[in-house]
C-alpha cells in the first residue's frame, strides 16, 4: 500500500527563491522497502527586488517567502514534507535535534555571512512562520546548503533520469562546487549527503597563489589580499565574484573574452579545489555550477590546468583513479528537459527522503 504524499523545495540564493511542488507515493509500514515515486508538478522563481510587493519581488525577504509558500499551498492545498537549499554558513543543521527545540538550537540559524539577506537570521523559524501564515500546518522542514542539494539533484539528473537506479556499490559519488558570490562545494554518495559535524566549507581552505600574485610578492610590491573577512586569501577571498571585481576593477561579466588572463586566473583556483576534492572524496563526477564557471571556455581551461596538477598526462595521474580519464569527469551543471534546476530539485528530493525507511528517489515504478 502507498500513500500519496504533497511535498516542495525551495532553493534559495541572495537574488531569489526557486519554488517547486510534486507528489512522492510513499511505502506504508510493513510494506516493501526501497522504492517510492517522486513527481515534481511545477516550479517557480520569486526574485528579490527593491519595489511593492508582487509576485515578481519584494523589499522584506518574508514576504518573498510568503509568496513562495502561497503558491505552493494555492496549487497543493497544503504541502506535509519541505527540503530546503540555502548558503551559510549554518549554526547547525543536526536533524536529530527535537522539532520542539531546533529554534533554540539554532537549527537552520545562519551565521555571518557575505549574502547580507539572511545573515544571523534563522530560516527554518522564517520558512516556519511562513507556513503558519498560510495553511494550517507546518510541514515537516529539512534544510541542506545549497551545494549538498544541488549535488543531490545533479546526481539525480545524471542516473535517475536516464533510466539508471542510484546505487552505492557503484560508486556514485557526485561533488558540486560553486563559485559565484560565494564559494562552496557539496558531495553526495549513493542517496546520501556529506555532512560531518555540520557541513562542508570548501570555500575556506588554503590554496596555491596565482603565479603573477606570488612573483608581486617576491617583489615586495602589494600582493592582493583577499576579500575574504576572516581568512583573507582563503579560496572564497581570492575566487568569488567579489575577488574578481577587486582584483580586476569589472565585474566578471564584463570581461567576456576568454582568454584575458583573468580567466585563467580562475581557472587556476577552481582547478585546485578539483584536485582537492578528487583526492579527499574520490567522486565519479565534479560538476561545476555559479556564474564565474557557467562558461565552456572557462571550465575547459580548468580541465587543462587540474590536468596539469594532477600529472600533466592522464597515464601520469598520481592518484589515478578510473574516473579521472573521462572527458566529464570535470563538467558543467546539467539542464534537463524540464527546465528544473539542480538545486531545487535536489531541496524537493531532500523533502522525500524526510520519509521513513526510503534509501532510493527513483521516476520508476519498478526496477
Amino acid at each position: 500500500m502507498a500513500k500519496t504524499s504533497k511535498i516542495g523545495g525551495l532553493y534559495v540564493t541572495d537574488d531569489y527563491i526557486d519554488a517547486t511542488y510534486g507528489e512522492a507515493d510513499v511505502l506504508q509500514k510493513g510494506a516493501p522497502a526501497g522504492l517510492f515515486s517522486l513527481k515534481i508538478l511545477d516550479s517557480e522563481r520569486f526574485l528579490f527586488r527593491d519595489q511593492k510587493p508582487s509576485k515578481f519581488g519584494t523589499k522584506r525577504i518574508e514576504a518573498t517567502f510568503d509568496l513562495a509558500t502561497a503558491w505552493m499551498f494555492e496549487n497543493t492545498g497544503g504541502i506535509e514534507k519541505l527540503g530546503i537549499g540555502c548558503y551559510g554558513p549554518f549554526k547547525t543543521l543536526d536533524w536529530s535535534i527535537p522539532t520542539s527545540a531546533r529554534i533554540d538550537q539554532g537549527y537552520g540559524h545562519i551565521d555571518s555571512t557575505i549574502h547580507p539577506k539572511l545573515a544571523q537570521r534563522n530560516l527554518f523559524l522564517i520558512v516556519k512562520e511562513s507556513f503558519e501564515r498560510i495553511q494550517e500546518s507546518v510541514p515537516e522542514i529539512r534544510i541542506q546548503t545549497d551545494a549538498n542539494v544541488a549535488a543531490l539533484g545533479e546526481l539525480y539528473h545524471r542516473h535517475v533520469l536516464n533510466g539508471q537506479w542510484i546505487d552505492d556499490g557503484k560508486n556514485q559519488v557526485i561533488s558540486f562546487l560553486k563559485f559565484s558570490r560565494g564559494v562552496g562545494g557539496g558531495v553526495v554518495y549513493g542517496d546520501k549527503l556529506w555532512g560531518g559535524r555540520l557541513h562542508p566549507e570548501m570555500g575556506q581552505i588554503r590554496v596555491e597563489r596565482w603565479k603573477s600574485e606570488i612573483e608581486a610578492e617576491t617583489k615586495a610590491e602589494e600582493i592582493f589580499p583577499g576579500v575574504c573577512e576572516y581568512h583573507g586569501g582563503c579560496l572564497e577571498g581570492l575566487s568569488s565574484s567579489g575577488a574578481f571585481t577587486r582584483r580586476w576593477d569589472k565585474e566578471y561579466w564584463a570581461i567576456k573574452d576568454k582568454d584575458h588572463v583573468a580567466w585563467d586566473r580562475q581557472a587556476h583556483y577552481v582547478a585546485q579545489l578539483c584536485v582537492n576534492v578528487t583526492c579527499l572524496f574520490a567522486p565519479s563526477r565534479i560538476v561545476l555550477g555559479g556564474s564565474l564557471v557557467a562558461d565552456g571556455d572557462v571550465i575547459t581551461k580548468v580541465r587543462e590546468k587540474f590536468s596539469a596538477l594532477m600529472g600533466k598526462t592522464p597515464k601520469n595521474y598520481y592518484p589515478s583513479y578510473p574516473d579521472l580519464f573521462k572527458d566529464d569527469y570535470i563538467d558543467g551543471f546539467t539542464i534537463p528537459e524540464d527546465g528544473i534546476g539542480s538545486g531545487v530539485r535536489g531541496a524537493t528530493i531532500l523533502a522525500a527522503t524526510l520519509f521513513p525507511k526510503l534509501d532510493v528517489v527513483s521516476e520508476f515504478q519498478s526496477r
